[in-house]
């Protein structure tokens, strides 16, 4: 076999394209890859679009349905006793005790408003809180020889109201421990709190 002759740099050419076909191929194929770019990129800009309502138009929805879920409720409120710093001084004979209820948010509901009693009473005097304690601690209490009450207050569950109960102690009241009781009537039942507080001689 005949060997070839060692091949030199010269030997080689850079191939120029001089056929106008080719160069219109390849002019065809830029365009369509520049197109294909724009249409990706118009999609995909549509495409976030079509999310970004879906997601406000969801968005709204919940909204919708939430505020749709609270129309019509109404907040049902609670009361507990006592506010204003009651049994922290010492009263006296003849004064007008002013007893602040504390109201508190329970829940939102829609069954129809019912009524929650108010009471507030007290008697003694004990000698100590020990024998106070002692006397209130059964079902029945051993009451004291001075007893009054506070005009029961009668509410809405559904009011927002501040009621204050006004007890008024007897001028015959001896100095002493006193026992308070607290009521809070409701239609499911009544919860009773003693307390204690002091009339000075």
């Amino acid at each position: 076999m005949k060997r070839l002759p060692p091949l030199s740099g010269k030997d080689f050419r850079v191939a120029t394209v001089t056929d106008p076909r080719t160069r219109l191929l390849f002019h065809r194929m830029a365009t369509s890859t520049r197109r294909m770019t724009s249409t990706t990129t118009s999609h995909l800009r549509l495409a976030t679009t079509i999310m970004v309502l879906a997601a406000g138009l969801l968005g709204g929805l919940s909204t919708a349905s939430a505020a749709q879920s609270s129309k019509g409720a109404k907040e049902i409120y609670g009361y507990s006793c006592c506010g204003g710093g009651f049994g922290t001084v010492s009263y006296h004979r003849g004064q007008v005790i002013h007893v602040e209820w504390i109201r508190t948010k329970v829940k939102l509901g829609y069954a129809p408003a019912k009524t929650i009693v108010l009471k507030l009473s007290a008697s003694g005097p004990f000698p100590s809180i020990g024998a106070l304690k002692k006397a209130f601690a059964g079902t029945h209490p051993r009451l004291g020889r001075t007893n009054f009450a506070a005009a029961p207050i009668r509410i809405s569950n559904q009011k927002a109201v501040l009621p204050v109960s006004l007890l008024h102690v007897p001028s015959t009241a001896g100095a002493g421990f006193y026992a308070f009781t607290v009521e809070v009537v409701r239609a499911t039942g009544t919860q009773r709190f003693v307390g204690a507080f002091t009339i000075a001689k």
